[in-house]
Parts: C-alpha cells; sequence; structure tokens
C-alpha cells in the first residue's frame, strides 16, 4: 500500500465470518466504527424487553452473590469461634525460654 493510499481515507475491513464491517484509522490502527452485519434495526417492543430481562439477570445475580457472601459470613464466624475454642483449651500462658521463671 502506498503513503498516499495509507494516510488517506479509512479503510474499511468486513469480517469474513460475520459480515460484519470495521473502519480502522490507517495512521493509527484505531477503529472508528463497528457495524455488526448480522443484527436488524429492533421494534422498541423488543428493546424493552431485552432490558427487563437483562434487569432480572442482574437481580438474580445480586441475590446469588449476597446468599453467597451471607454464607461465607457464616462459615468465617463458625470457623473463629472453633479457634477460639481450640485457643482457650491451650495452657493460658505460653513458655517463653527467656522468661527467667
Amino acid at each position: 500500500m502506498t503513503d498516499e493510499a495509507r494516510s488517506g481515507s479509512p479503510l474499511i475491513v468486513i469480517c469474513p465470518c460475520c459480515q460484519g464491517r470495521l473502519t480502522v484509522d490507517p495512521d493509527s490502527g484505531v477503529v472508528l466504527d463497528a457495524e455488526d452485519a448480522g443484527s436488524a434495526p429492533r421494534d422498541i417492543d423488543d428493546a424493552l424487553g431485552a432490558v427487563q430481562q437483562a434487569g432480572s439477570r442482574r437481580d438474580q445475580e445480586f441475590l446469588r452473590a449476597f446468599r453467597n457472601e451471607q454464607q461465607r459470613g457464616r462459615t468465617l464466624e463458625q470457623k473463629f469461634r472453633m479457634a477460639r475454642e481450640k485457643a482457650g483449651e491451650g495452657p493460658t500462658r505460653r513458655n517463653d525460654p527467656l522468661d527467667p521463671e
């Protein structure tokens, strides 16, 4: 490719797999625009349904993460309680080799 063509207008690249279209700046290599060939314009009802489904998925994921965090808190509390009991069973004072007693 010549320098004149390279510094000219943006390059348009068609994806062989999905027929998507990329507009690329030849100087910097930055993608200026991307068009998905497979997506047809949706009507407002389809878009609203997609937004509602995404909201529902978000709510479900939040509840799952919240329950996991609650369970994690209970598990850590139980482990702490067991460690405290185990520490209480041992001698109350450590044997210090530098202690003159």
